[in-house]
């Protein structure tokens, strides 16, 4: 036993590892899996990167016809769109258990006019050169010229596309108040008591019950309206829904 501890002692000693010869063996394993793979690797910095980012705009510019002087912005209409939902949930508001529909127009509008704005001070910053070497990415994915009318344009599009989607979360909730869950339950011994649970309505403010799309279509209504927008008649039977009912039918979940 005290040989072999002597043996394996000074065996250990004497080992060394010939990390020349795993480097290599390592970066002949590399170029042999990328020749397999058929592809060729390379590394690249965080400045090459970014020159051929910069390659590649400059290909597609010239693919458009675009002077290379000239600026892509990250303008688009997803992106103004976003940035306007980003803007309302940003708008702080008390907690009320009334009004909460008044509420949340208030929080649109208030973002409205704060991107507006924006958008008008940048302009009225920039010279007229500046503003002609503007150009963004169009839904087409064709590249135009960006102005202060597109991007208002847009901006207005962001507001109705969010208005059309709170409208119709509004007739949800409208929907929602008239469904009647029912539970079953089983008891032992074979017998089943079933149990009808109604929830609670509250009266409409309105004689008579809106038709279907009419508290989306009022809703829509009165959102843009806020903003001054949107052509409606003023015979549309939308118009028998209330501002009160669409506040009661806010506020009915605000205090769930």
């Amino acid at each position: 036993m005290n040989i072999t501890e002597r043996q394996l002692s000074r065996q250990y000693e004497n080992y060394t590892i010939d990390m020349d010869r795993l480097t290599q063996k390592f970066q002949d394993k590399d170029r042999s899996s990328a020749k397999s793979s058929g592809y060729d690797t390379v590394d690249i910095s965080a400045d090459g990167r970014w020159a051929l980012d910069r390659e590649m705009l400059e290909a597609i510019r010239a693919g458009q016809g675009i002077n290379a002087a000239r600026t892509l912005t990250n303008v688009s209409s997803l992106r103004v769109f976003e940035d306007f939902e980003k803007a309302v949930s940003e708008e702080k508001r008390d907690k009320t258990a009334v009004n909460n529909f008044d509420r949340h127009v208030d929080k649109m509008v208030s973002a409205y006019r704060k991107m507006r704005q924006e958008i008008e001070e940048k302009y009225a910053n920039m010279s007229q050169e500046q503003q002609e070497q503007s150009f963004y990415v169009a839904d087409d994915k064709s590249i135009q010229q960006l102005t202060k009318e597109k991007e208002l344009e847009l901006l207005d599009k962001a507001y109705e596309q969010h208005s059309s989607a709170m409208a119709h979360f509004t007739e949800i909730l409208r929907d929602l108040q008239d469904f009647k869950p029912q539970i079953i339950y089983h008891q032992s011994g074979g017998q089943v008591k079933e149990q009808v649970i109604y929830q609670p309505q509250t009266a409409s403010s309105d004689s008579v019950k809106p038709k279907k799309g009419e508290i989306k279509d009022q809703a829509y209504r009165i959102f843009m309206s806020a903003i001054n927008k949107g052509d409606f008649p003023s015979d549309s039977g939308s118009a028998a829904v209330s501002k009160s009912e669409l506040n009661r039918i806010w506020d009915y979940y605000a205090g769930l």
